[in-house]
C-alpha cells in the first residue's frame, strides 16, 4: 500500500505516485525529473513504474523522502538546501535518512515495497 499524503511541519502535501515522466513535471514540461514537490499545490509526484528495481535505482521511498527535504528547507528557510546547485546535499541527506529509517525499523512496511540499497561512494 502506498502512502497517500505526509504531513510537513504543519503542511499536508498529497502524495501522488505516476508512471510516467511528464506527470512528473508539475508543467508537463521536463521529462527528467523522478519527483517533484509543488509548494502551492501541496502535492508530491513521484514516478512510480512497479517495474522491479534494481540495488542502485532510485526507489520512491528515496524519492519520497528527498521530497520531504526540499519541504522542510522551504518551510524552515534553510537557505543552503533551497539554492541552485542544493540537489547533490539533499540527495546525500535523503540516502542516509532513508537508509537510517529503514535499518533501525522505524519505517512502516506499508511505506516500502522495496528494500533501498544505496552505497555512498
Amino acid at each position: 500500500m502506498d502512502k497517500q499524503s505526509i504531513n510537513i511541519m504543519g503542511i499536508n502535501y498529497i502524495i501522488k505516485y505516476v508512471d510516467n515522466f511528464r506527470d512528473v513535471d508539475i508543467e508537463g514540461r521536463r521529462t527528467d525529473l523522478l519527483a517533484q514537490i509543488e509548494h502551492m499545490g501541496r502535492t508530491i509526484r513521484i514516478l512510480d513504474d512497479k517495474k522491479p528495481k534494481k540495488k542502485q535505482e532510485q526507489y520512491p521511498f528515496f524519492l519520497l523522502i528527498h521530497e520531504m527535504m526540499h519541504g522542510i528547507a522551504s518551510c524552515a528557510n534553510i537557505e543552503c538546501l533551497t539554492e541552485d546547485g542544493s540537489e547533490p546535499i539533499l540527495d546525500t541527506l535523503a540516502t542516509v535518512l532513508a537508509d537510517t529509517l529503514l535499518r533501525n525499523g522505524m519505517v512502516k512496511e506499508e511505506w516500502v515495497e522495496w528494500t533501498i540499497i544505496f552505497l555512498l561512494v
